[in-house]
């Protein structure tokens, strides 16, 4: 028996592996595999238990399962997707290493001193039957803590189809067992009973019933999260004339981009594509752009005709900054005034123009806003919001804003100098707006306006 059981080890241990460094901030890791429709995910930890070798700050993932030809990979980091892209598996496993949103393959891994992490499970979620409308927040709450999940309806990872009424979101489990919570379209929380998930599987699965007021954590199908007829050189797609362009919706709102065009084209990453192209994935583009969709984060490269002048915007508030000003950082002029309030007074302004990510404190309480659609991220590291907004910039609709509520909001784990804002505005580029409201001096060298209100006005702070 026992040279069964040696036999039995040692084959595993010959077993191909993922080891993946920069996770400094990682609460949650889990390794996707994709062949076809097919969706493996795959347990990561750094806690030196199998397959990991000791707590050193590379996180391993494994055994890998079987694969012949190339796959798709992909990292949950604390419920968000990062895309590695098109690889193939082989004995030595795979190592890659993860820079904010971007992911290198075969790269040289450093081993450094690190605490022990088992890293917890990926909660993946599901919510329907919460009524037209709803862009619901799920708060798994345990007695070690909280994780909010701000589901999508829009047909990119997590979520499984765009517009149909079933949300999908991502994020670490708190604790084994969790209270499920859900914000609803009213804004109020309501308690949907408390399920329970295995620590040691790569993922949990949560559905949420509004309808029947249940939740349960019975595994269900994952959507694959990379569509294979678009080549990642942006070479022929499996169909000669390109992706076909979906039928317009009801409401005779312009059609979204095919989603193999989003997650496949230039346009979902920081690739810019060159002028004068004309491969399918420089007509997907220029249907997307045709269509109305704005991509905010891919549109470098892209020269506009001379004749195409700018046309002046209106200030977000009387004297302020405009959104052609770029990242800027608001100040309250009085210790009466708070920077909640005047993110308040920002926002329709704001959605109006954009689509608005917020970065907030947990608990901070600002007024609904209706005039555009607001998200609110659940997580404060720099390079956690600035994957998040990645992801909605994969969906049609306006630029994107977003709005830092407080000056310690936005964190920068793992840096020895960490300097979030500045971080954040290099890695977002230019194309997405940053603002930062809050008090004093302005952080990241951003031009700063100072607001007194309310009525708020703003004036430039002088350099």
């Amino acid at each position: 028996m026992s040279l069964v059981l040696l036999a039995a080890s040692a084959a595993l241990a010959a077993l191909p592996v993922a080891r993946i460094g920069g996770l400094v901030d990682a609460r949650s890791v889990a390794l996707l595999v994709q062949k076809g429709d097919e969706v493996a995910a795959v347990a990561c930890n750094d806690a030196g238990a199998f397959p990991d070798a000791a707590p050193d700050a590379i996180w391993t993932c494994g055994p890998l399962p079987p694969a012949q030809g190339p796959v798709y990979v992909g990292i949950l980091r604390n419920g968000y997707l990062l895309d590695a892209g098109t690889m193939e598996i082989g004995g030595a496993g795979l190592d890659l290493l993860v820079d904010g949103s971007a992911v290198t393959s075969g790269a040289r891994l450093v081993r450094a001193s690190a605490v022990s992490n088992p890293g917890a499970a990926t909660i993946v979620a599901r919510a329907s039957g919460l009524g037209e409308g709803s862009a619901p927040v799920v708060r798994l709450q345990s007695g070690r803590g909280g994780v909010e999940m701000m589901c999508r309806d829009d047909g990119v990872f997590p979520d499984d189809a765009r517009n149909d009424a079933v949300h999908g979101c991502a994020g670490p489990a708190p604790d084994a067992r969790a209270e499920v919570l859900v914000n609803g379209k009213d804004g109020k929380s309501r308690s949907y009973g408390t399920v329970s998930w295995d620590p040691k599987e790569a993922l949990g699965f949560l559905a949420v019933d509004g309808a029947a007021g249940t939740s349960s954590s019975e595994p269900f199908a994952i959507t694959p999260f990379r569509l294979p007829d678009v080549v990642a050189s942006g070479g022929p797609s499996t169909n000669p004339e390109g992706p076909t362009p979906p039928e317009p919706g009801p409401d005779d709102t312009p059609p979204s981009p095919p989603k193999e065009a989003v997650e496949r084209s230039p346009v979902a990453t920081r690739e810019s594509l060159p002028v004068g192209t004309t491969s399918p994935v420089a007509i997907v583009v220029a249907f997307a752009l045709g269509a109305g969709g704005a991509y905010a984060l891919g549109r470098r490269g892209t020269r506009l005709p001379p004749v195409l002048l700018r046309h002046p915007a209106p200030p977000l508030l009387p004297g302020g900054p405009t959104l052609g000003d770029g990242a800027v950082a608001l100040r309250v002029a009085r210790p009466v005034d708070t920077p909640a309030e005047l993110a308040g007074a920002l926002l329709p302004s704001l959605a109006r123009q954009r689509r608005v990510v917020l970065v907030a404190p947990e608990g901070m309480v600002l007024p609904p806003a209706s005039d555009g659609p607001v998200y609110r991220v659940a997580v404060t590291d720099c390079q956690e919001v600035e994957a998040a907004v990645r992801v909605l910039a994969r969906t049609a609709g306006p630029p994107i804003a977003v709005l830092v509520v407080g000056d310690d909001t936005l964190t920068d784990l793992g840096a020895v100098a960490p300097d979030a804002v500045r971080k954040l505005r290099e890695g977002l580029g230019a194309e997405v707006w940053l603002g930062v409201v809050g008090s004093g001096p302005a952080p990241g060298g951003l031009p700063a306006w100072t607001a007194e209100g309310p009525p708020w006005t703003l004036r430039p702070m002088p350099l």
